[in-house]
């Protein structure tokens, strides 16, 4: 306590301690509650009562504050703090600092208004930790489509948001929300990454297309759907134990390209970076890659049949470099053609398949 000419001053400083249940306590030992929403205190002569107009209050919610202070003491109190005064979780509304210092003379009360407003707790961030993908491999056929699914964890994650990519787009694409679309033979990868920490999960695709067939049937299937081989109704046959295919169907289906003029001239067929050319009834044909030609012998020359070209099955397979899978079900013969790379376990799904559709 200082004396300043005649007059004392008082510092009060009134420390929160906890809000709890509606009722304000504070650090004070003369304190006496009043009610739910209001405190008494006593200290150097000076009393306190602290009001709200609520009992409870919201994050960014305006409450009203009643400071009544009396001075019982026989002289003036100056610079009395009321900004300890302000319940805890509660601040002052822009403007209203000047009014945080009252003066009290002998015996004189006075009653100050506020306004606060509840400040709203910011939440802990939680970081995240991994990233998984609720698939690794996916094989998929031109056009269709997958849905990726991942999994952050912690699942109470702050920031959960991701980017996704494709190492391929002319393979495979995929959406901002998973969505992996098949676009061009091949492989690629895809990767979700959390913006959070730059955690990665990845998924590696296959874009593979198959066509199946049975030896004497005009029906195919490619890429799950029944088709026919063409309006003539050309089929699959055997000669000198050689399974012989139509070329045209098989390579185009595939997604090369053929070319056929006349019997006289030779026969190409492009895939991807392969050029295949051979001859009606010659037991030879000429493979290209970039620029490298070897020449291959074939145990059955190409054939015509109704206006068909046929290869065998082993021709097409080592020429192309496709996966083909050949086999004797209840009597029938059937054939798998697929991608290179397309896998044992998915051409014996192709051959179930088959099996069940084509009759």
């Amino acid at each position: 306590m200082e004396k300043f000419k005649g007059k004392r001053k008082i510092i009060v400083v009134v420390l929160l301690l906890i809000v709890f249940s509606c009722v304000v306590f504070f650090k004070v030992s003369a304190e006496t509650k009043v009610k739910d929403n209001s405190v008494r205190v006593a200290q150097d002569g000076l009393i306190a009562t602290i009001e709200t107009d609520k009992n409870t209050y919201q994050a960014n919610e305006d409450v009203k504050i009643t400071i009544k202070l009396e001075n019982d003491n026989d002289f003036a109190v100056e610079n009395v703090s009321i900004e300890g005064m302000i319940p805890k979780g509660l601040s002052l509304k822009n403007g209203q600092a000047s009014k945080t210092i009252a003066h009290l003379e002998a015996k004189e009360s006075i009653s100050l208004s506020f306004v606060a407003i509840k400040e709203a707790t910011k939440p802990r961030e939680v970081k995240v930790t991994s990233i998984q993908l609720d698939k690794k491999t996916v094989t998929l056929n031109p056009k269709q489509s997958i849905q990726l699914k991942a999994t952050l964890e912690p699942s109470n994650a702050t920031n959960k948001a991701v980017v996704w990519n494709t190492s391929n787009k002319a393979v495979a694409t995929v959406s901002s929300t998973g969505i992996v679309t098949a676009k061009g033979t091949g492989t690629a990868t895809v990767t979700v990454t959390t913006v959070d920490g730059n955690k990665k999960a990845t998924c590696n695709i296959t874009v593979s297309t198959y066509v199946s067939m049975k030896i004497g049937k005009t029906m195919a299937i490619q890429n799950g759907n029944k088709t026919s081989i063409d309006t003539q109704g050309t089929k699959p046959f055997k000669t000198n134990g050689r399974t012989m295919l139509p070329i045209r169907f098989v390579g185009e289906k595939m997604g090369g390209k053929v070319t056929y003029t006349n019997d006289k001239a030779p026969i190409y067929v492009k895939y991807g970076e392969l050029t295949v050319a051979l001859k009606i009834n010659e037991k030879t044909m000429k493979v290209t890659q970039g620029k490298t030609s070897k020449t291959v012998k074939l145990d059955v020359a190409a054939t015509k049949r109704n206006g068909r070209v046929f290869l065998p099955l082993r021709a097409i397979g080592e020429a192309l470099g496709f996966d083909i899978k050949y086999q004797v079900i209840s009597g029938g013969e059937y054939i798998v053609v697929g991608n290179p790379k397309m896998g044992s376990g998915l051409l014996k799904e192709r051959m179930d398949e088959a099996v069940k559709l084509i009759k």
